[in-house]
């Protein structure tokens, strides 16, 4: 007997089924919000990853271009005070021509014997001092004599001052405790904090409870057994000092201000043969570890006939040294040819004008090991980790609270969601030099950027225990 249905029966069938879609929708929804929920915590914590790490590699490259920018500074500064002892030499050697000429008092035969019949005539010094001796004689107004009376002492005073400021602005920045010192000191902590600021941002609206940022697979302080940057200090100071060196020599003044002329004709001739009077200028600078040294001088070579010879007499015409630093004893071997001028060079450096210089001072810079590499780099990972329980899923922070098999981060509160990323620090000039040369990484060039890159394999493993 088939069982009749009524539509009694029927209804409720319908309800039962219905119910049943129902309860499949229900449950379909119930896990479509979870997964959005779980999207939505996943990218937050890949994108506070990404930014935080970018955010911290930023901190870094601007400290190291700050480090760049201050040795450069300090290098300007350095070179400054090359220049400035080098006029302060010069000053002296103008102010002992002054003399010279006053002692001497050369007339207009003397001086063209001496200075116009050169190889190559020497005009601007003949005419210096010939104009000066017309312009006294007609005027009675002695320009070596102005000058000496009112301008080298302006001179005397003023150069000594400006390399003791420049000194102690170097000082300020370079010797500890300077700023370089407490930006490096606590480079540490500004990264940390930079993540941790960048992490609550992109997690603001989600409740007090937040992601937290970890540093991992830090190469910085850790690059082949030290950081990536050191301070050198003493003797390890040579590589700044050369590079000063080449920075001030930009300048031809302060390398060298030498020459030699000598007469067209020649003004003895004995058994040794026919010689020429000379006029040799020698002068120049160079730079040591703790001081500036600066020399000039000028001599009349005369030749004169002694026992069938001709021999060489030294007349000083001027000279002038002047000495920034610690180190003692001003040298005249071959700087800038004054070696040639013995006497006159004595008398320069028993009259050197003193300057109160510390030296060069100690500097950070790439460490030996990351000087070695072709592209150092720095590299470090961010990890962010929220905790199970602060997820807005159900079962965790979400209001709705199922449980069992409903619970879409499983039982108990000690796992977390955890997301990567990895920041380098590198060294890319942005426009090619112009004489087509390769730029190689150091703190001396602000071009350090920051980048996103693949986290390595250690952090990787490292994250996935957290989770």
């Amino acid at each position: 007997m088939v069982p009749i249905a009524t539509p009694a029966r029927q209804r409720g069938q319908a309800m039962l089924l219905g119910l049943f879609v129902l309860i499949i929708g229900a449950g379909m929804l119930f896990f479509l919000f979870n997964s959005g929920q779980l999207l939505r915590e996943r990218v937050t914590a890949t994108n506070a990853a990404d930014a935080a790490a970018y955010s911290a590699g930023q901190v870094m490259a601007r400290v190291m271009n700050f480090e760049a920018y201050s040795n450069r500074a300090v290098m300007a500064n350095s070179v400054a005070i090359g220049q400035l002892t080098a006029l302060a030499s010069w000053n002296r050697y103008v102010v002992g021509i002054a003399s010279s000429y006053d002692m001497q008092s050369p007339g207009s035969g003397e001086i063209c014997e001496r200075f116009c019949f050169t190889a190559k005539g020497l005009l601007p010094l003949a005419g210096t001092y010939g104009g000066n001796a017309v312009l006294e004689a007609y005027t009675g107004v002695d320009v070596f004599e102005i000058y000496r009376t009112y301008i080298a002492p302006i001179l005397d005073y003023s150069v000594p001052a400006l390399i003791f400021t420049s000194n102690g602005i170097s000082n300020l920045r370079m010797q500890p405790p300077g700023i370089k010192d407490v930006l490096l000191g606590t480079l540490p902590v500004a990264r940390r904090q930079a993540v941790q600021d960048v992490v609550d941002r992109n997690y603001e609206g989600f409740g007090p409870a937040r992601g937290t940022g970890v540093l991992v697979e830090d190469t910085f302080f850790s690059f082949q057994n030290g950081p990536m940057i050191r301070r050198y200090r003493g003797d390890e100071r040579e590589r700044l000092r050369a590079t000063v060196q080449a920075a001030a020599y930009k300048d031809p003044f302060v390398e060298a201000r030498s020459f030699e002329r000598k007469t067209l004709f020649p003004t003895c001739v004995g058994a040794n043969g026919a010689k020429f009077d000379e006029l040799k200028r020698g002068g120049g600078t160079k730079v040591g570890l703790d001081d500036w040294e600066a020399i000039d001088t000028s001599a009349w070579h005369e030749k004169y006939l002694r026992k069938g010879k001709c021999r060489s007499r030294e007349v000083p015409l001027g000279y002038g040294a002047g000495e920034a630093g610690g180190e003692e004893g001003l040298s005249t071997t071959n700087m800038g040819g004054s070696g040639a001028n013995k006497r006159t060079a004595s008398w320069a450096e028993s009259n050197a004008t003193s300057m109160g210089y510390t030296g060069l001072p100690a500097f950070y810079e790439l460490s030996a090991e990351a000087l070695t590499r072709e592209r150092p780099a720095a590299r470090f990972a961010v990890r962010v980790n929220r905790a199970s329980n602060d997820l807005h899923v159900t079962g965790r922070a979400a209001q709705t609270q199922p449980s069992g098999s409903m619970e879409l981060m499983g039982p108990g509160g000690t796992r977390s969601m955890a997301a990567l990323s990895a920041v380098e620090v590198y060294f890319e000039r942005l426009t090619p030099r112009d004489d087509g040369r390769d730029e190689l990484a150091s703190l001396f060039n602000p071009f350090w950027h920051a980048r996103l890159v693949s986290p390595g394999i250690g952090a990787i493993a490292e994250t996935l225990s957290t989770q």
